[in-house]
């Protein structure tokens, strides 16, 4: 499985809400590849992130076994160092099928992941302490 987790709202350097994250992300599929994580046996290394998108394998264009701590440089994606070995990392088109949940979030939050999912029609997901994938109501 392929999540771009959002992990970066409210943050110091930017001031998105996890609201206006989610909008960005579902309503702009025509731009540059973006970093995302490879799930392997449905585990995910990143441990701050707990909201994500979920995208096919059809949309990865390039992948590492390890981070290689991604940048954008002139408008490219570009690795910054040899991958190590912290997550899977890959480089994707940003066709987003799916929010996904994994840990505990606010009930605000929920809300606004329950909301982005009926505004652009994809299902919200939540993995389970088992490392299932199960579809939210």
């Amino acid at each position: 499985m392929i999540i771009r987790w959002l992990g970066a709202y409210p943050h110091r350097k930017y001031k998105y809400t996890l609201s206006q994250a989610l909008d960005w992300e579902l309503s702009t599929s025509n731009r540059r590849p973006v970093a995302a994580e490879r799930l392997i046996r449905n585990k995910s290394r990143i441990k701050h992130a707990h909201v994500g998108l979920v995208a096919k394998n059809s949309a990865v264009v390039k992948r590492w076994k390890g981070d290689v701590f991604s940048r954008k440089k002139e408008g490219r994606m570009v690795a910054t160092r040899k991958p190590r070995n912290t997550h899977t990392e890959v480089w994707m088109k940003p066709v987003f099928c799916g929010i996904i949940i994994d840990g505990r979030i606010s009930e605000y939050a929920l809300k606004q992941c329950q909301d982005a999912a009926k505004k652009f029609e994809v299902p919200l997901l939540r993995l389970t302490r088992d490392r299932k994938v199960v579809k939210m109501k």
